[in-house]
């Protein structure tokens, strides 16, 4: 692994760089990580926000979560691409989510939280039909 971790939107507006490894990689199975990123879990880096470094204009929103702090959430106003996000009960924190990362296989997961709101088919995932490209149907 290298010692820095790059990264940006869909478009390419925004870029980051964390100049160092995540603190933690969580699988977060929240409801506002599924709604938010459109999935069964986000994958979230935590870095100290000295770590964080972003070019590009991002605007922000903000929401209380499950556990009563606020998030906010940071995105580019051009394509809509989430870049990072820091809530209340990490105040030092930054967290960029792994997909988001110009090459994403080169973290991996060190835990979980939000377990119990796991989706119950996530563990049959690796049984599943696949395909190299696009579905067939």
């Amino acid at each position: 692994m290298t010692d820095s971790l790059s990264g940006g939107c869909m478009c390419g507006a925004v870029r980051y760089t964390c100049e160092a490894q995540p603190a933690a990689t969580v699988v977060c199975h929240c409801l506002d990580c599924k709604k938010h990123t459109g999935s069964a879990y986000a994958t979230a880096m935590f870095f100290l926000k000295s770590e964080f470094k972003v070019t590009g204009e991002l605007q922000t929103f903000d929401k209380e979560t499950d556990s009563d702090n606020i998030m906010t959430r940071t995105f580019c106003g051009t394509c809509g691409g989430h870049i990072s996000e820091w809530t209340t009960a990490y105040p030092e924190t930054v967290v960029v989510h792994a997909g988001t990362l110009d090459d994403p296989t080169v973290i991996s997961p060190d835990s979980q939280c939000w377990t119990p709101r796991t989706l119950h088919w996530i563990n049959d995932v690796g049984s599943l039909k696949g395909f190299e490209k696009d579905p067939e149907f």
